[in-house]
């Protein structure tokens, strides 16, 4: 059993659990972002940060879970046929502070 078929839906939005299988198997990826860095590219710590402002009263753990499912689906680049990912995204998403700096 994999990964996408342990995971619940609710680890992803509604909108979003449909394109997980074909994350997977995708040969190419592209996509543009204006207001954040994609998920796909997250840091563990930049995930957590982005998600807890749009869920206040989920507990640390569901968060945790949701970081957790959010990460894994990096595992498809360091697969055997990584897909080839090309982004295009805003400098404002890259420089705009979600978190306290360490």
């Amino acid at each position: 059993m994999t990964f996408y078929e342990l995971v619940p839906r609710e680890a992803f939005p509604a909108f979003f659990a449909p394109v997980v299988p074909f994350e997977r198997d995708a040969v190419r990826i592209h996509g543009w972002e204006l207001g954040s860095v994609p998920g796909l590219l997250q840091t563990e710590d930049y995930a957590r940060a982005h998600m807890r402002p749009g869920q206040p009263r989920d507990s640390n753990s569901a968060i945790g879970k949701l970081v957790a499912a959010r990460l894994d689906r990096q595992a498809i680049l360091a697969g055997a046929a990584p897909p080839l990912l090309w982004y295009v995204i805003d400098e404002g998403a890259v420089r705009h502070a979600i978190a306290a700096r360490r």
